[in-house]
Parts: C-alpha cells; structure tokens; sequence
C-alpha cells in the first residue's frame, strides 16, 4: 500500500545569522509494517516529485531582510506512528549535506556560486558532516490533532534539543498530512 506524508517544519538557530530549515516532505511512498500489539505503521521518507527539504538563512547587518534558501534534493527517514498510542509515534530524518543546491533568485549566478561554496565549506561543512539528523524522543499532545516532537537535532556533529510543534492535518488513504516548525538555538 502506497502513502503520502506531507510534512513542513522550519528550524531557527542563531549562528552569527539564523538558520531556517522548512521541511517539505510530500509523496512519500511507504511500507506499512502492522504490529498486532501495537497498531505501529511504519513509514519511509524520501524524496519525491512535489516534496524538498529547504533552508532559508536570514541575513543580517547591510543586507538584513534578505534571506538565502538553498534545498537539499537527497534525504530519506522514517514515521513510525503508533495509531493506538500516538504519542508513541517516533519520527528520523536524514539529510545529506552534500546535495545542497542554492535557489537564490536575488543574487548573480557569480555570487550564487560564492555563496553555495560558503554554504558547503563553513556552514555546513559537508566534508566533514555529510548529514544532518534530526530524532524524535519523545511526543506531547498541545491540542486536538497538535503535538510538541522532541527531539535531537545534530548539525556539524553538534546535537541540540529540538521541540517541534505539529499539526496532524489528517491520515487519508494517500497517507497521513502534517505541519510544523521548530526554533533551536545553536550558539
């Protein structure tokens, strides 16, 4: 059986600039593992048609108000989400580093490649840290259809607790439809 999360969360960090990660994670095909004790269906994040990974990073001083977004085409994780006991539900996402591609429409291609190489060598430094994680430890229900995810987020191979807020927007047939964002301080 086929499935479909539609995910979005943004993550902010102060690093001398903010970090904004929005998460779109759309058309998602899954395999859906039943464990009769537990109702726990189990799905696989990756990439698809409609769906990316973004990051917005604001710019401050001269040119404060303007933001970078650079998209991550390659990541891949897993739901396991407990239909019994939601706040159960665990959630990991992957994201390889290195796929970073800069959509920056404000800026010449010459800067573009300026700034994607700062991108990959001092920012992200995707040599060093191929991938950013983010691993949920534990859920809280805030609202009808809205919990808190916490969770670890690893950037640089640096870990921070990460609460991300999310609204279940409904589990249909094509799977299930999630919102959410998320602050984390990185300095």
């Amino acid at each position: 059986m086929n499935a479909t999360v539609h995910t979005a969360f943004s993550l902010r960090s102060r690093l001398i600039r903010t970090l904004i990660f929005a998460c779109f994670l759309a058309a998602v095909a899954s395999t859906r593992a039943q464990v009769p004790s537990t109702a726990v269906e189990a799905y696989q994040i990756r990439p698809a048609e409609d769906s990316r990974f973004s990051l917005e990073v604001a710019k401050t001083g001269l040119l404060s108000g303007k933001t970078h977004r650079f998209v991550f085409p390659d990541y891949n994780g897993t739901v396991l989400f407990n239909q019994q006991a939601p706040l159960a539900s665990q959630v990991e996402v992957h994201i390889q580093t290195k796929t970073i591609e800069c959509l920056d429409e404000w800026i010449s291609e010459k800067d573009k490649v300026k700034v994607l190489k700062e991108a990959r060598e001092a920012m992200l430094a995707v040599n060093q840290f191929p991938e950013l994680l983010f691993r949920s430890t534990r859920l809280e229900q805030t609202a009808t259809n809205q919990f808190r995810v916490l969770g670890d987020l690893i950037i640089r191979g640096i870990t921070k607790p990460a609460a991300v807020h999310v609204t279940l927007i409904g589990n249909t047939d094509d799977g299930l439809h999630v919102t959410g964002d998320s602050v984390v301080k990185l300095t």
